[in-house]
């Protein structure tokens, strides 16, 4: 609202300048000068600007950092506050190694429909109190699988998966010449990437033998957006059926899942943190997070203090852009301080139409996300688009780093990633594309294959 007020007055005062413009010239420079001040401010806010695409939880509208641990005083002034607005709480995040954050200091708050009081007013009142640090809302994001009508030449390919000449990323990637480099190499430590996501298909034809299971419950998806992903990252590669993917053997790694997002492919910030640690906790090696929403800078602390966690615990987070041509800067997690952020290139090496971009972001990478044919439930295979396809490439890809050298650490990985990567037209924009075989290579050294 404050946004919209602002512009609202430059517009006005714009009017106002183009009546004098019409007097004199001073008026018709002054009438230039507003103009494009209020083009640039327009252009510099548009991603605060667009409007929002979710909602709140509305079992759990805020979450709050308190100064101290969870244990609210039931007699403090916060607490006798909460309880005079009807507002339920309990703790948020429960992390296994609670010495290494403060997440445990996080308080989720429901406010009921019937306070009269709006949620921005509740915001400001909390803010007053000595015990609260810090507060968030906690957001519903949404994602939808786009099918890909996009009309895909056959590629020649190494692999005997019947679908793979479909498979136009594996000639991109020169996965057959990642394959030849691993052929008869083993991994230091069988890493474990974590799809978070809507489920996966345990049972599938093309997925079972690479996959692991954490908890039954996350092993199946009746939306297909996280099976489809987790084809990408590591589909069995030779077994004659569907596709490929860069997992030539269990050996390197493994697939599990986490359901952040219902069947509908709704979920809330709450949930995501909360599955980024349940995967940190678990032995995670990488997490791939193939979703997110708007946000601002104002609303990293969470995400930021999880990805922190999860660094501290030795998995490497790597985060879709989102699929909004826009700027990865106004999108989280992909602007979360620590993560590998994925933008989605096409056939022909370009920024993807729908892709955002990272050239303002700390780690930015590309990988294909457009056309990409991957597993769906049900032993089915689909062509899907997004950043959220390309971001399991780059998954992928890491969690083969990590069975190599299982001490790598994210920077350390990005910094492989990108020296390693192609230099393409949409590089400023979207990063370099990964080459699979040629960061394997100098990670490990030229000797190990001659």
């Amino acid at each position: 609202m404050k946004i919209l007020f602002r512009d609202l007055i430059i517009l006005t005062f714009a009017s106002f300048v183009s009546v004098l413009a019409r007097k004199s010239k001073t008026g018709m420079i002054s009438w230039i000068l507003i103009a494009g001040f209020s083009i640039f401010t327009v252009y510099q806010n548009r991603s605060i600007l667009s409007p929002k695409d979710f909602k709140l939880d509305e079992d759990a509208e805020l979450l709050i950092k308190l100064t101290s641990p969870s244990d609210l005083n039931p007699e403090g002034a916060l607490a006798k506050y909460l309880s005079q607005e009807g507002i339920s709480y309990q703790i948020a995040f429960r992390p296994e190694d609670a010495e290494k954050t403060e997440l445990d200091n996080y308080l989720q708050l429901n406010i009921p429909q019937s306070n009269a009081i709006t949620l921005n007013e509740i915001k400001k009142r909390l803010a007053k109190f000595d015990e609260v640090s810090y507060i968030e809302e906690n957001e519903v994001i949404q994602i939808s699988p786009v099918v890909s009508d996009l009309d895909v030449k056959e590629i020649a390919t190494e692999f005997n998966d019947p679908l793979s000449s479909e498979q136009w990323a594996l000639e991109a990637l020169n996965v057959g010449a990642l394959q030849d480099l691993l052929i008869d190499r083993g991994a230091q430590k069988q890493a474990r990437l974590f799809i978070l996501d809507t489920g996966v298909d345990a049972n599938h034809e093309d997925i079972k033998v690479n996959y692991r299971s954490h908890r039954s419950k996350y092993d199946t998806d009746v939306q297909s957006h996280g099976t489809h992903c987790a084809g990408i990252a590591g589909a069995v590669s030779n077994n004659g059926k569907g596709v490929a993917s860069m997992l030539i053997n269990p050996d390197f790694f493994t697939i599990s899942s986490i359901k952040v997002l219902n069947d509908m492919g709704m979920g809330t910030q709450k949930k995501i943190v909360d599955g980024i640690i349940e995967a940190a906790d678990n032995g995670a090696d990488v997490i791939s997070l193939s979703l997110g929403g708007r946000s601002t800078d104002k609303r990293q602390k969470v995400y930021g203090e999880t990805v922190e966690y999860a660094n501290s615990k030795g998995a490497i987070v790597v985060v879709a852009a989102g699929n909004s041509g826009m700027n990865a800067k106004g999108y989280s997690p992909a602007n979360t301080k620590g993560v590998i952020t994925v933008a989605a290139i096409d056939q022909n090496k370009n920024l993807a139409t729908f892709s955002n971009t990272v050239e303002d972001i700390a780690m930015g990478i590309a990988a294909p996300g457009v056309g990409i044919l991957s597993t769906i439930p049900g032993n089915d295979y689909k062509a899907y688009n997004g950043t959220s396809m390309a971001t399991p490439y780059v998954a992928g890809l890491v969690a083969l780093m990590k069975s190599i050298n299982p001490s790598l650490q994210t920077e350390e990985v990005y910094e492989l990633l990108n020296d390693n990567g192609q230099y393409t037209t949409a590089s400023s924009k979207s990063g370099n594309l990964i080459d699979p075989a040629k960061t394997i290579k100098n990670l490990v050294g030229a000797r190990s294959f001659q």
